[in-house]
C-alpha cells in the first residue's frame, strides 16, 4: 500500500506576478521568482527523516516544476534550478534506501506558471509539443517511475481570478487535455495519477468523465469524517468522496495534509493533526478495499528551512496514521 509525502523542489505554482506588495507576508512567498527557494539543508533533512528507519513514508512524490533543467527545454529554469543529472541521481539514491520515487508536474492552470511563458499558452500547438516533451525528459530523469502525477486541483474562474492573466478550461477541453497528459504518460509504461476533487463542477458529469485508468487523489482536510453523507461543494471539506468514488469503482489514494483548519499551533503557526488520522480511520471503514491503493500527504510548504517543522509534523502524522489503519498501538 502506498504512504506517500509530498516534496517540492519547484515552487512557482501560485501566482503569476512577481511582486507581493503587503510586506507583513512572510518571507517566503507564493508568487513567481526569478530564482529557487529550495534549500539544500532543508531537502537532505527531510530526505534523512524519509530514509529513517521504521519510517511510515514509502513513497516520495516530487513536485518537480521549474525545479530541474528540462533537456528539451532548458528555458524554464530559473536560478538555481538542478540540473537534470543530479536530480536523477537524488531519485536513484532515494530509491537505493527503499522509497519509490514519483515526479509530479502540475498542469493545472491555477498551478502551472512554473512553465513560464508555455503557461500563457494552453491548448495551443507549441503547448502540446512542450508539454510531451518535458514529460518524456522527467521520465527518463526520474528511470520510469510507476506513477506520474499531474496535478489538475483547483483549475476554475475563482482560483483563476486573482491572476493577471486568467485562464482556465472548462467542458470538452480540460478532458481533452487530460487524456493528452495521460497518452504522453503511458508512453513510459506509468500510471497517470491526479487531484480528483469536482469542486464547483457538475459533479455528474466529472465522474462520468473520469478515466478509470488513473490512480486518484480526491483530498479533504476536515479534522472530522464522522455524519458527513454528501459531498459538499468545498474543495477542502469534501467528506464522504471517498465512499462515493469507491462505491463508483475507481481507484484511490485518499489526501489529507497538516495544512488548513490547524488544531495545534506551534511558533505561531497551525497544524492540522487530526486530519490523516481519522482520514486513514475511516476510510478503512468506508472504502473497498480493492479500491484503496494507499494514502497522500500534501504538507503544502516550501523547502526552506522556516517550514520543516510543518513537514516534519506531516512525516510524524504518517507514522500515526499508519499505525492506526494497520492496528497497531504504536509506532
Amino acid at each position: 500500500m502506498i504512504w506517500a509525502m509530498m516534496q517540492h523542489l519547484g515552487y512557482n505554482m501560485w501566482h503569476d506576478e512577481a511582486i507581493w506588495k503587503d510586506k507583513k507576508r512572510w518571507k517566503w512567498s507564493n508568487f513567481c521568482l526569478d530564482r529557487m527557494l529550495t534549500s539544500e539543508v532543508s531537502w537532505n533533512l527531510r530526505m534523512q527523516r524519509l530514509m529513517e528507519k521504521g519510517s511510515a513514508v514509502n513513497t516520495l512524490v516530487i513536485d518537480v516544476g521549474e525545479g530541474v533543467v528540462y533537456p528539451s527545454h532548458p528555458e524554464i529554469a530559473i536560478k538555481g534550478s538542478w540540473s537534470a543529472e543530479k536530480l536523477n541521481a537524488e531519485v536513484k539514491r532515494l530509491k537505493a534506501a527503499g522509497l519509490a520515487v514519483v515526479p509530479k508536474l502540475n498542469f493545472s492552470t491555477c498551478h502551472d506558471f512554473w512553465l513560464g511563458d508555455y503557461a500563457r499558452m494552453i491548448s495551443s500547438p507549441t503547448y502540446y509539443k512542450v508539454v510531451s516533451e518535458i514529460i518524456a525528459d522527467t521520465l527518463e530523469i526520474f528511470d520510469g517511475p510507476p506513477y506520474f502525477h499531474i496535478g489538475m486541483d483547483e483549475e476554475s474562474f475563482l482560483c483563476s481570478s486573482g491572476n493577471a492573466y486568467c485562464v482556465y478550461r472548462e467542458g470538452d477541453l480540460w478532458w481533452h487535455d487530460i487524456a493528452f497528459y495521460a497518452k504522453c504518460i503511458e508512453k513510459g509504461n506509468c500510471r497517470p495519477w491526479m487531484f480528483s476533487n469536482p469542486g464547483k463542477r457538475d459533479k455528474k458529469d466529472f465522474f462520468a468523465n473520469l478515466p478509470k485508468s488513473f490512480l486518484h487523489s480526491p483530498w479533504s482536510y476536515s479534522q472530522s469524517f464522522e455524519n458527513q453523507t454528501e459531498p459538499v461543494d468545498s474543495d477542502h471539506l469534501t467528506g464522504n468522496i471517498f465512499a462515493l468514488m469507491s462505491d463508483m469503482g475507481f481507484d484511490l489514494a485518499p489526501c489529507g495534509s497538516v495544512w488548513c483548519g490547524g488544531s495545534l499551533t506551534k511558533k505561531g503557526m497551525s497544524l492540522n493533526v487530526k486530519n490523516y488520522p481519522n482520514l486513514a480511520l475511516y476510510c478503512k471503514r468506508r472504502v473497498a478495499p480493492e479500491r484503496l491503493k494507499g494514502f497522500f500527504m500534501v504538507p503544502w510548504c516550501p523547502s526552506t528551512t522556516g517550514s520543516d517543522y510543518r513537514f516534519m509534523a506531516a512525516c510524524d502524522l504518517t507514522d500515526v496514521a499508519r499505525a492506526m489503519f494497520e492496528g497497531r498501538d504504536s509506532v
